[in-house]
């Protein structure tokens, strides 16, 4: 794919380059209309590419790959939520909830994907898994984190703008109803079973995330 010069717009945003690939040009029409990061987009790749290389991760290393594969998709949602509608909360103050979100999120999906993580793909994220299986005080350790970075994205959806809150509000209802079902899971099975919730659940528990929120924000 050739990209093309990108000038400035009239709004001062960088006009998108324009590429051979019809994915491609989709992205980078985005990504010049949002202000995304390039950065976000470098972090992102650099976790991607640590897939490739990295089969067992310490603190450090997981810290930076959680801030590709998931901190920075956080930030870019909100590039975008932001692009289309204004809020008047602070923006830093919507990032840190941002961030603690894509953290959330990460830290559940790698309690749920042990077994496929290490037995399918030989991979280690968890540092502590290094000493041995899943014990039950670590995994509520790690579940109070995720719960904290839970409660602090939830008391930010209020305050994003209109049409982001709902989705948001169901995602963030979902993964701390995922969060409740690894806690109440005994520690040894989860390398053999992917915590899943119900459909059913799952539209009752949305249902009622997404409606607390629109009380909020009315």
């Amino acid at each position: 794919a050739a990209p093309g010069d990108g000038g400035a717009t009239a709004t001062g945003r960088t006009a998108a380059p324009f590429f051979t690939d019809p994915i491609l040009h989709a992205w980078a029409g985005t990504a010049a209309r949002c202000g995304i990061n390039p950065e976000h987009m470098v972090a992102f790749f650099a976790s991607m590419r640590a897939d490739l290389e990295v089969t067992v991760h310490d603190a450090d290393s997981l810290a930076s790959y959680i801030h590709g594969s998931a901190e920075v998709i956080g930030l870019m949602c909100l590039d975008i939520f932001l692009a289309y509608e204004d809020t008047s909360a602070d923006r830093a103050w919507l990032a840190d909830g941002a961030v603690a979100l894509g953290r959330a999120f990460q830290m559940v999906n790698f309690l749920r994907d042990l077994g496929t993580d290490q037995d399918g793909l030989g991979r280690i994220y968890l540092p502590e898994l290094t000493d041995g299986p899943l014990t039950g005080p670590t995994r509520d350790r790690i579940l109070d984190d995720i719960e904290a970075d839970l409660d602090t994205a939830r008391e930010r959806i209020a305050h994003l703008p209109g049409g982001a809150r709902d989705g948001v509000a169901a995602a963030v209802a979902l993964y701390a109803e995922l969060a409740a079902e690894i806690r109440a899971s005994d520690p040894d099975t989860l390398d053999t079973t992917r915590i899943r919730v119900s459909g059913p659940r799952k539209a009752l528990v949305t249902a009622k995330a997404v409606a607390r929120v629109r009380r909020r924000s009315s």
